[in-house]
């Protein structure tokens, strides 16, 4: 596993759909910029004073969003704060992904606590919760599938839930990828209808 400039494993990475910029963010809650192909330091930059994990890293044409288990934070794409958002439904996030549209760019955010699991919708615009909806089970992989504008989640259960975002945010269907079996899914991506 590569080590950032802290010392700390490097635990995120994503390249930037709009910049030649590859982003990555460690264990103690640094981000970093780095440009391609060159790899050269491009900004290094703390999401917040208590060093919180990093838990989703998100690039988009106008910065950086990032999500630790208590907050979501805007940057600019040289790590200038541009916006904090604490809401209670956010507390205890474990993973998010972008859920971009013509008209507004939300954050689909999976949190689970002690008494419940959740998938909130965000509006990165209004910072305002535009949809919440309480899960059967914790996820901790989040993907989006945009043709469909789907949230998938899946997690520890071995399953992949699938969510409608476009009005609201209501379950489209569940797969068990491994029938009969409980393994945890790692890793995931979605492309079309796989």
């Amino acid at each position: 596993m590569p080590v950032s400039a802290d010392g700390a494993p490097i635990t995120l990475s994503r390249f930037d759909p709009s910049d030649e910029l590859l982003w990555s963010a460690s264990g103690s809650g640094m981000v970093y910029s780095h440009l391609i192909p060159s790899i050269e330091l491009y900004c290094a930059f703390r999401v917040d004073d208590e060093g919180s994990p990093v838990v989703g890293l998100f690039p988009h044409p106008y910065g950086v969003v990032s999500l630790t288990h208590d907050a979501v934070r805007l940057f600019s794409k040289g790590g200038l704060p541009h916006a904090e958002v604490r809401r209670d439904e956010l507390a205890g996030a474990a993973c998010g992904c972008l859920v971009p549209s013509a008209s507004v760019t939300q954050l689909a955010v999976s949190a689970f606590g002690s008494e419940r699991s959740s998938l909130s919708i965000l509006d990165l615009t209004t910072t305002e919760i535009a949809a919440s909806l309480v899960l059967d089970a914790p996820a901790t992989l989040a993907c989006h599938e945009p043709r469909s504008s789907l949230v998938c989640l899946s997690g520890a259960d071995g399953t992949v839930t699938t969510y409608d975002v476009r009005a609201g945010t209501r379950a489209a269907g569940r797969c068990a990828l491994f029938p009969g079996k409980s393994h945890v899914v790692c890793a995931m991506d979605v492309t079309g209808s796989s």
